[in-house]
């Protein structure tokens, strides 16, 4: 789980850096009765354009794949967000 905790924070300093604020979420140890898997909280105002959104999509999305180095890391069976402009 650490590992995972420290390959999550690369992302989130990665998405920072690229203007798009991103935060792991918090969870208390120990305290619950399943531990949760480490995971990352995103969360977009109404007010946000749907370019914005794509946007920080896609910014979230390259961060993934430069923390990660590879697209398919991105890929599961649980079927993931899909970031890729649709038209």
């Amino acid at each position: 789980m650490n590992e995972e905790e420290k390959l999550l924070q690369r992302v989130v300093d990665e998405c920072i850096e690229n203007g798009i604020l991103v935060t792991r979420a918090r969870r208390l140890r120990g305290q619950e009765a399943f531990e949760p898997e480490p995971s990352l909280k995103v969360c977009l105002s109404s007010a946000l354009g749907r370019k914005d959104v794509e946007k920080a999509g896609q910014v979230v999305k390259a961060a993934l794949i430069k923390v990660c180095g590879s697209k398919s890391v991105l890929r599961s069976s649980e079927g993931g967000a899909d970031f890729s402009e649709k038209r």
